[in-house]
């Protein structure tokens, strides 16, 4: 689906983070693209917006149509959100 979101890594300056509309939530790699390095699928909905945290290097969350943010956390689980919330 179309991409409603994109963000840069603070930390890493290869990696950013996509969101989009076909609920998918990806992980690049500038140098490896057009590949993703992660595929996340944390719901249905479609996808808003992607942010990564400004002072954790491996956290960041995304918004969803249902009103749900899910924030992962990649040292924890590179899969899963650690805790989705409304």
């Amino acid at each position: 689906g179309p991409v409603y979101g994109i963000s840069p890594s603070p930390f890493h300056r290869n990696l950013f983070l996509t969101c989009s509309t076909d609920g998918s939530l990806r992980l690049y790699n500038m140098l490896r693209v057009p590949r993703p390095i992660v595929l996340m699928e944390p719901t249905d909905a479609y996808l808003y917006d992607v942010q990564w945290s400004s002072t954790r290097p491996l956290v960041f969350a995304v918004a969803d149509s249902a009103g749900k943010i899910h924030l992962y956390d990649l040292g924890i689980d590179s899969i899963e959100p650690v805790v989705s919330f409304t």
